[in-house]
């Protein structure tokens, strides 16, 4: 053994021993490593006296005995082995893998014998091993059985191989070693590709597409997929190829379909055949009506392994087109003009190939439109054109070719098919003379100053609409007379006036001639209106002719002027009366007819027309022409007359005519104005007042004077106009104005009355209007005759132990309907009362009138105390010190006054502003009786609350209410004066019912009540308030258990309370230092909707003890509740799905004002106990006491 360096030998022994070797098994391992039990190292020595170093070799020899302690060890082992699957031969003889093991302590004096085994990975008992022979020490794994590879896990099998030690008996031993073989079989390909069935069949239409996959049936009928499988386990061995075999005596069905998927493919796979060629699918080729396709599977070398065949039938379908001959006709294309309905043209001609459906052929016009459509007609079935009904076959209208368009389609089940062809024909329609020549006229003239051979002015046109360029449209004209008509200066004929000039025009479209007319004379003295005959004869087979008159005007010459024919003269007159109205003609009183102007004028048109002006621009404003036609006019009145202005009126009119230059002659003529009484009276002044005492009739003064501005001797009338014209007079000599009416008019009733009244100079009110009328004023005085009476005849108040000696208990509205009343109040007999502790007191009230004089004020006149009890009764009487002893009226009341002591009454807040409360306060009696049956009596005027800031409230009122017993039905006016105890009050309202009731009386009041509380002795005044700061203590507690539950319905406690419980109703959400639980809405929330009372609570919350008004300092929340919480009452009451608990900060939280936070309690209320799931049941509130909330909405929100 070679030396090795002591650094060496320390890293391998530090090495055994990190390994955990044992000294003898390091100390084995380092000798076996170095071939020997030898080892040499080197040291470095020194001397006693430092010095050195000196070298030195030494020898050591290491003698290991070896024990029997080391496991077998595979000298030799197969870990990774390839055997091919067996499918047919017998291979379970072949040696899979070989494996060599021996003891682990190699001294040949204790080695054992090693025996092995599978010890695992050979469930389905594929191998087995053979132990070592011949002196071998080697054992053989075999198969122990056939190793199918599509088997499941049989691609890779792990063994694991045991050698284990024997004992010299032949058992096991407790040492053995274990290794993996990896047994790693082969696929061969010993599986052929499969078709899911030998034969499949499918259908397709004739005129499918290109693309289109075909649908197949099993030999049994049902749709199925073409579906190819193969076995076999590796990629390699599962690929196959699919191929379309084309077989002779047809198309080749490998161009007609095409076959997917293509190339390798891997295992399985879904065959598509999709339509490749569509023309080779025509079941009019009878080769292509169906086709067999074999289709083959083959292997990766091209081997066909499995066939299966595809029947594929080609379904008929209208698939073809109809085609035209050509010509697409049979016969001639000419029709005549004007042929008779069904004349035949031609025959229609077209095939379609199609053998079965849409072979047969219908032929029609075509949709589209075209010229000359509604001339033919088509046979559906034969195809014959001909002349349609009722059709005008006119040359005239659609000229000599027409092109039409029709169509043939085939026929599909009875009915038209989809396929449709169409084409156009050229018609021609020979022209026949049938219309005559045609006269466009135009006004022919000339003037009297035209020459011979002068052209007239004027064109008259012939037309003839046959076919031009033949003799169908040639013409002759002819004059066959000339005749004056009218405004003639030599009546009669005269052939020789005019002559003719035709001249053709040079359009192709049509045959059309214009003529001229020539003076044939000079047509001095020829003025007039000619009428001129003319013959137009065609040249065509039978000639067709036209005669038509034309006019021929020899227009005037303006020579002579208008002609005034009346007035006759210069300077005429007559009379107009005053009155005529404005727009009415002017009459000639004279002669009774209206007047009017007329002229005459010998010349004609423009210059004999005459026109009428005025020339006088003063007369002008008064005056209008209105033209009557003719050279005749007249006169409408434009303004007013007005003979005090001018007597007179004087117009100069002229006449003209139109001609050029104008010629003209004038006329003037004067108008007297007749005086009429036309103006209505004018009063002087047009209102005034007057007077007269109330209840009496006469004469309450005279009105002013009217005048009739006409200036003369006329009468004027007056009398009453509009209403009133049965209760005053006027006298028409005095002027005197009188009150008719026999019992006069009551102030009271009416104080005043308007009366107007008309002058008038006629015996009719026509001018009753404007300057006409005068506004008498008349006020009636009032005299003392009504009695003095209070608003009511009962009325009641109270008088508690707070009031004092001169309070004035109640003050009574008084009324008087005279003017300036002057009161007399006082006590009308005596005072009674119905209690003993009342009966000492000699004069309680006493009576006097307010410093306004419109109430009477009932006076305390003793000092009440709270051993007061029962009522006083007592008679108010009231007059007018000014009232007549003969007035009859009954003023007086009767009063009842309650004595109440302070300690009965229950307070009330409500969540509205003072103003709010008191306009309800008289509702609000009315609202308790309704729910309590009792009377309720409010004591003293609402007061605002001051809140723990010492702030007032902005919204909430608090007032003093007394409950009594109600003997009403004893006494219509008698109430028990015994008060029912605030306690009791409270008692009631703990009743959900009674509760909710009250709620919704408040609501109809728009009231919203807050809290309420009692002053009842019993109990100190502020026990509700304590109850309410333990009860919110409480529910804090509870809504953290709800929050840590995720329950939001109601929680179960048990103890015992007492104590009476209050609403505390916020508008806006209060602030709090700790917690708040606000209701959750759900939905919308109603705007004065009460909440239902709640179900009530299986086990009640802990009754929390009772505080005195030293208990209310600040709350130590340390101990075992924490939180601050609020029962919160809603003025909008929401539907809860339960709280929500949610920290909110301290300090303002919003824009409104919060409420500060209450004071905390010194002695918390005990915490409640803890609760499963199961005990979440509704709150029971019975043990709760005489004030148990249970659900009730006036103590705030369900628990």
């Amino acid at each position: 053994m070679a030396p090795i360096e002591r650094a060496t030998l320390r890293l391998i022994v530090y090495y055994e021993f990190l390994q955990g070797r044992s000294a003898r098994a390091a100390a084995d391992n380092i000798c076996a490593a170095f071939k020997g039990n030898v080892v040499h190292y080197s040291t470095d020595l020194q001397d006693e006296y430092g010095n050195g170093p000196y070298s030195e070799r030494a020898t050591i020899t290491v003698q290991v005995v070896d024990v029997q302690d080391t496991p077998p060890r595979f000298f030799f082992f197969d870990s990774y082995v390839n055997i091919e699957e067996d499918y047919g031969s017998n291979t379970t003889d072949e040696v899979v893998a070989r494996f060599s093991a021996s003891d682990g302590d190699i001294t040949p004096e204790i080695a054992r014998t090693i025996s092995y085994s599978i010890s695992g990975g050979n469930g389905d008992g594929y191998f087995k091993i053979d132990p070592p022979t011949d002196g071998s020490d080697t054992a053989k794994l075999r198969r122990a059985k056939t190793i199918d590879s599509e088997a499941p896990n049989t691609t890779f099998i792990t063994l694991n191989i045991t050698a284990t030690e024997l004992f010299e008996n032949g058992t096991e031993t407790d040492q053995s070693t274990s290794q993996t073989c990896v047994v790693s079989v082969a696929d061969i390909d010993d599986n052929d590709p499969m078709f899911n069935f030998d034969h499949f069949t499918s259908e397709v239409d004739e005129d499918i597409s290109y693309g289109v996959p075909l649908s197949f049936k099993s030999p049994g009928g049902e749709e199925t997929f073409i579906n190819v499988t193969d076995a076999d386990a590796t990629m390699q061995n599962r690929q196959f190829q699919l191929k379309i075999v084309d077989i002779g005596g047809g198309p080749p069905a490998s161009q007609a379909f095409r076959l997917s998927p293509s190339g390798m493919v891997p295992g399985e796979t879904i065959v598509t055949l999709t339509v490749n060629d569509p023309s080779l699918l025509d079941y009019e080729i009878e080769e292509y009506e169906e086709y067999i396709i074999p289709i083959a599977v083959e292997d990766v070398n091209g081997v066909a392994k499995n066939t299966a065949t595809v029947t594929v039938k080609v379904k008929p379908k209208n698939d073809n087109f109809p085609q035209w001959s050509d010509p697409p006709y049979e016969g001639d294309t000419v029709v005549n003009e004007n042929a008779p309905s069904g004349t035949e043209i031609l025959t229609l001609k077209a095939t379609d190939a199609d053998r079965e459906n849409g072979g047969t052929l219908w032929y029609y016009l075509s949709d589209r439109s075209f010229t000359g459509k509604e001339l033919f007609s088509v046979d559906l079935e034969t195809g014959k054109l001909s002349v349609a009904n009722a059709a005008n076959v006119d040359w005239e209208t659609f000229g000599s070719n027409l092109i039409i368009y029709v169509v043939a389609s085939d026929e599909a089940d009875g009915q038209l098919g989809s396929h449709r062809n169409e084409t156009s024909i050229s018609i021609t329609i020979l022209d026949v003379n049938d219309n005559p020549p045609v006269f466009s006229i135009q006004e022919i003239s000339g003037t009297e100053n035209t020459k011979e051979n002068g052209t007239l002015s004027g064109l008259l046109t012939v037309n003839d609409v046959d076919q031009p360029g033949t003799n169908n449209t040639a013409m002759d004209f002819e004059i066959k007379s000339i005749i004056c008509q009218s405004n003639c200066v030599n009546p009669g004929a005269s052939m020789d006036l005019v002559k003719l000039e035709i001249e053709p025009t040079n359009e192709t479209t049509t045959s059309k001639y214009n003529i001229k007319f020539v003076a044939n004379m000079d047509f001095t003295r020829q003025r007039g209106r000619w009428t001129i005959e003319i013959l137009a004869t065609d040249k065509g087979d039978p000639p067709l002719s036209t005669t038509q008159i034309c006019y021929l005007n020899i227009e005037d010459v303006n020579d002579e002027g208008p002609n005034i024919t009346k007035p006759e003269m210069d300077g005429y007159t007559f009379n107009v009366i005053e009155s005529l109205e404005v727009g009415s003609p002017i009459i000639d009183s004279n002669t009774g007819q209206e007047f009017y102007i007329e002229a005459t004028d010998n010349d004609l048109g423009e210059n004999a027309a005459i026109e009428f002006i005025i020339l006088d621009d003063i007369e002008y404003q008064y005056y209008e022409l209105v033209d009557r036609g003719y050279g005749k006019t007249s006169f409408k009145l434009k303004q007013k007359l007005n003979r005090t202005i001018s007597a007179n009126y004087t117009a100069k009119i002229r006449a003209r005519d139109k001609g050029q230059p104008s010629m003209s002659n004038d006329r003037s003529f004067t108008i007297f104005i007749e005086d009429v009484d036309e103006d209505p009276p004018v009063f002087k002044e047009f209102e005034g007042t007057h007077g007269i005492n109330e209840n009496t009739n006469g004469n309450v003064g005279s009105i002013p004077e009217a005048v009739d501005p006409d200036g003369m001797d006329i009468i004027v009338a007056y009398f009453i106009h509009g209403a009133n014209t049965g209760d005053f007079k006027v006298n028409n000599q005095t002027r005197a104005l009188t009150v008719e009416k026999p019992e006069g008019f009551d102030r009271e009733e009416t104080p005043t009355v308007n009366v107007t009244i008309c002058a008038t100079s006629t015996t009719t009110n026509s001018h009753c209007s404007g300057e006409s009328l005068y506004k008498a004023i008349i006020n009636f005085i009032d005299v003392n005759d009504e009695p003095a009476y209070f608003e009511s005849k009962q009325d009641s108040s109270s008088v508690t132990s707070d009031n004092n000696a001169n309070d004035v208990i109640k003050q009574f509205p008084l009324h008087d309907p005279d003017l300036n009343p002057t009161y007399n109040c006082r006590i009308e007999g005596p005072v009674t009362n119905d209690d003993t502790s009342l009966s000492g007191i000699g004069e309680p009230f006493v009576v006097t009138t307010s410093q306004d004089r419109s109430t009477c004020e009932l006076i305390l006149n003793f000092q009440p105390s709270t051993s007061h009890k029962g009522q006083f009764l007592l008679t108010l009487m009231v007059n007018d010190t000014k009232d007549p002893a003969n007035l009859d009226g009954d003023g007086t009341m009767e009063v009842t006054i309650r004595m109440i002591s302070t300690t009965d009454r229950i307070e009330f807040q409500f969540q509205n502003t003072v103003q709010e409360v008191t306009d309800k306060l008289n509702q609000i009696p009315t609202v308790f009786k309704n729910v309590l049956g009792y009377i309720c009596v409010i004591d003293g005027a609402p007061k605002p609350s001051v809140g723990p800031d010492s702030q007032t409230m902005e919204k909430q009122t608090s007032i003093f209410t007394h409950f009594l017993y109600d003997d009403s039905a004893n006494s219509s006016i008698s109430v028990r004066a015994s008060v029912v105890p605030g306690s009791e009050i409270l008692r009631a309202l703990e009743d959900p019912d009674t509760a909710n009731e009250l709620m919704v009386e408040f609501q109809k009041e728009d009231l919203i009540l807050s809290s309420l509380s009692s002053d009842d002795g019993s109990k100190p005044k502020n026990e509700l308030e304590i109850f309410v700061w333990a009860l919110v203590g409480v529910s804090a507690v509870l809504l953290v258990l709800l929050l840590a539950a995720s329950f939001v319905y109601f929680v179960k406690f048990s103890h015992e309370s007492s104590g009476d419980s209050v609403l505390i109703g916020v508008e806006e959400e209060p602030e709090f230092k700790g917690y708040t639980f606000k209701p959750e809405l759900q939905g919308s929330v109603g705007p004065k909707k009460r909440r239902a009372p709640s179900p009530p609570m299986k086990n009640p919350p802990p009754t929390p003890p009772e505080y005195s008004d030293d208990d209310m300092s600040p709350i130590d929340m340390t101990g075992e509740s924490s939180g601050d919480s609020v029962l919160i009452g809603v003025e909008e009451e929401p539907e809860f799905k339960g709280y929500t608990f949610k920290p909110e900060l301290q300090g303002s939280v919003g824009p409104k004002k919060r409420r500060a936070p209450s004071p905390p309690m010194k002695n918390p209320p005990p915490t409640p106990p803890e609760y499963s799931d199961d005990d979440m049941s509704p709150i029971d509130m019975t043990g709760f006491g005489d004030s148990a909330v249970k659900s009730n909405p006036l103590f705030g929100a369900n628990l």
